[in-house]
């Protein structure tokens, strides 16, 4: 299962049944990045010129492309996070959509083990990255692995001591890390109006951390 499927179904039944011939597809707005927002950009604008093409298709040849030799790790991750959704979606009463204004990042939405297995694709993902052997490309692959791993990182980062109690200074490194790799990759919110609502990468830290002192 893939979490774009569904997207093409609506697709279909907009153009096949309702007789539309242009679609707006709204965005974020305020946001560098969300979760594979690559990859979703891709294929819907894809379908959006021709809804016949083949899902399963589009994401392989935009695997291979747009990652290179960290593709398959990156595959791995995908499918693994949405097979999860899918678990999540069907097994909690109120469901669960990544693309939604709902608590997409409670902890109780992502077991301790999930984000772990999880974060092992996207790190063995790096590795390969770094291994190219093309200095630029390299560092262009690692980079767009990077944008996942911070947008995973943020749903441990908000639920730190759900997961890791007790563990002040592993917080304070893993948000450090965290900080640093955001700015690399040019992610400065994790919501819309995040000046308002307090939702810039350093005011999550900043807080964190002086929750943690306090």
């Amino acid at each position: 299962i893939d979490l774009l499927s569904s997207l093409k179904e609506n697709l279909l039944i907009y153009k096949n049944e309702m007789q539309i011939a242009d679609l707006y597809y709204q965005n974020y707005t305020g946001l560098n990045v969300n979760y594979m927002s690559s990859l979703t950009s891709y294929v819907l604008g894809k379908l959006m010129w021709d809804v016949n093409e083949d899902v399963n298709t589009l994401i392989n040849n935009f695997m291979n492309h747009y990652y290179k030799e960290a593709a398959p790790a990156v595959k791995k991750y995908y499918d693994f996070m949405c097979n999860w959704i899918a678990y999540e979606d069907a097994t909690n009463r109120n469901g669960f959509c990544m693309t939604l204004y709902n608590d997409i990042s409670a902890s109780y939405r992502w077991p301790k083990r999930v984000l772990e297995q999880a974060m092992g694709y996207l790190d063995e993902a790096i590795i390969a990255a770094k291994a190219i052997p093309d200095e630029v490309t390299a560092e262009i692959v690692y980079k767009r692995v990077l944008v996942e791993s911070c947008c995973l990182r943020f749903i441990i980062a908000n639920s730190f001591n759900t997961y890791y109690p007790a563990q002040k200074d592993y917080m304070f490194s893993f948000l450090d890390q965290w900080e640093v790799d955001c700015h690399l990759v040019g992610i400065s919110a994790t919501q819309e109006n995040p000046d308002r609502a307090g939702g810039t990468v350093s005011k999550i830290c900043d807080a964190l951390r002086e929750a943690a002192n306090g």
